[in-house]
């Protein structure tokens, strides 16, 4: 099979509704300093993970955490729209994207959408594809706590090539981006089951025992393949259309709505429960990233990056 021409430009859909309930206390607290354009109630409160600030190594620029990872999809260069899915202190957000940047990130235009309640991972799609607005362009679909050093149309590309290869419509697929982490540290983690060429995701293993994750040998070390945090999605109308069901959409609306329990549906409205049908029917290929990757999910992690960022590609 050919691989389909590459389309001209992306979407991207991140996620970033963290509350940081690991975060420093200190980082947490919103500061007239990092923050002047917010309201001034705002100063002194707890802000949402999104604008909790980090700085470039020892004396560089001080950025919301966001903004960090939005430096990923404007550097791409064909990211043409950026939608932030928040939920706690979505308001807040939307004013700094608003008073701070106008609308845009680096001359891309930036949107948020705001969860009344939390309603899941997939919640974007749900509230886009209500709305009539799901596109049929590539999206990219990205956790806001993750860091990645990559070109993101270069693996879009890679992925139409790839499933071309496996035979697979890539109008119909997802493009897995994955990261390796070291296997001893791999139960903190998401690890992927790849076929032996190391091209299609078969499943996943949600922090599971290291001795049950898989691994390669890489320069006398085991490591095992991860999902990154990002993936995209050659043609969500496509692919939604054909595995988003009506029973996960009412469950995510009828939490926004505060009808049902969120810890006992969680799993039903995660995207990752979607994309395990996906990799289940063998339409999931896995491109590796390569460059530098990290989440933020703790405050040691969250230092370890601030001393890598001046020398990323992204920045």
């Amino acid at each position: 099979m050919q691989a389909p021409a590459a389309a001209e430009t992306l979407w991207s859909i991140v996620l970033a509704g963290g509350r940081g309930t690991r975060l420093a206390e200190a980082r947490k607290r919103l500061d007239r300093g990092t923050h002047p354009h917010l309201p001034a109630g705002a100063w002194g409160a707890a802000g949402p993970k999104a604008l909790a600030p980090m700085r470039a190594g020892d004396d560089g620029p001080v950025k919301p955490m966001i903004e960090w990872h939005l430096d990923i999809h404007a550097a791409c260069g064909r990211v043409e729209r950026i939608v932030l899915a928040a939920g706690a202190g979505g308001q807040l957000l939307r004013h700094h994207v608003r008073a701070a940047h106008g609308g845009r990130y680096r001359g891309v235009p930036v949107e948020v959408l705001i969860e009344a309640r939390p309603a899941g991972t997939i919640a974007p799609i749900v509230k886009l594809r209500a709305a009539g607005r799901l596109p049929a362009r590539p999206v990219v679909y990205a956790n806001g706590d993750n860091l990645l050093d990559a070109d993101l149309y270069d693996c879009y590309r890679q992925g139409l090539e790839r499933a071309a290869a496996c035979g697979i419509d890539a109008q119909e697929c997802v493009i897995d981006l994955t990261a390796l982490v070291p296997w001893e540290e791999s139960s903190d983690y998401g690890a992927l089951d790849l076929d032996e060429a190391g091209a299609l995701v078969r499943g996943f293993r949600e922090k599971a025992s290291k001795e049950r994750n898989p691994f390669v040998q890489r320069a006398g070390r085991r490591w095992t393949p991860i999902n990154s945090g990002f993936s995209i999605v050659p043609n969500p109308r496509r692919l939604f259309a054909r595995y988003l069901s009506d029973a996960t959409v009412h469950t995510s609306q009828a939490l926004e709505r505060g009808e049902l329990n969120y810890a006992a549906h969680e799993g039903a409205v995660k995207y990752e429960s979607l994309y395990e049908r996906v990799a289940a029917d063998g339409r999931m290929v896995a491109v590796p990233a390569g460059g530098y990757w990290t989440d933020l999910g703790t405050e040691e992690k969250i230092r370890a990056a601030e001393a890598r960022l001046p020398g990323l590609g992204f920045t």
